[in-house]
């Protein structure tokens, strides 16, 4: 049973290591993106910082152009755009950045929205297909983001761009409800699992295995 149980610990390493790392779908934004026009990046993706400690960033209020009132919560809440139904607003003057502190591994933010029959969300770590018609964001890197759309995009950076599609008016992949950029101090992002984390995950599993064997001779 103790066998078992600990062979079990190596598969379910391996499993969250293959299944965690969330594909992305790399995609571009029309031209009816009225923030910040065609970019290429990543749908239903997901966010990560790899450093080695806390990271000191810089958070910027692009634009939206929305019919709904929508959010974008970093931290816990503890610091967030909102902007207000009904108006649109592209490269807004007097919107001073928020200097925030960010800790490695998934991202701790979300988009809030009252779209639809809402108040809805899509956190990062549960971010969706654009096909479907839930809120879903887009993430493209680099200060004006990847304008050059021919199916390469870079897979990270030390920015990243934050584009909320709402959903308000059904899957649209229009991506300009919500706009932010994130520019990090130290480190990089990524939208994969860093690597070492998959791998510490595996390496805890064969372990337990070895340990077994050692205590069986």
């Amino acid at each position: 049973m103790k066998k078992l149980l600990l062979a079990s610990v190596a598969v379910a390493g391996m499993a969250f290591a293959a299944t965690d790392a969330r594909a992305a779908i790399i995609g571009s934004t029309p031209a009816s993106n009225d923030v910040f026009g065609v970019l290429e990046g990543f749908f239903n993706a997901n966010l990560f910082l790899i450093a080695g400690g806390p990271v000191n960033a810089t958070v910027e209020f692009l634009g939206f152009e929305a019919g709904a009132t929508n959010t974008f919560n970093i931290n816990g809440g503890a610091t967030e755009y909102s902007v207000s139904a009904g108006s649109s607003n592209f490269f807004p003057a007097g919107v001073l950045p928020i200097n925030v502190v960010l800790n490695p591994g998934l991202l701790d933010f979300e988009f809030t929205t009252t779209a639809g029959n809402g108040p809805f969300s899509v956190l990062n770590g549960a971010n969706v297909d654009p096909l479907t018609d839930d809120p879903n964001f887009f993430i493209t890197f680099g200060f004006a983001g990847d304008a050059l759309v021919d199916g390469v995009t870079p897979g990270g950076g030390t920015i990243a761009i934050l584009a909320l599609d709402d959903s308000g008016a059904g899957p649209d992949d229009n991506h300009d409800d919500l706009v932010v950029r994130i520019t990090l101090q130290d480190g990089t992002f990524t939208t994969e699992v860093p690597e070492p984390a998959t791998l510490a995950l595996l390496g805890a599993g064969l372990l337990g295995l070895g340990l077994y064997g050692r205590r069986r001779r």
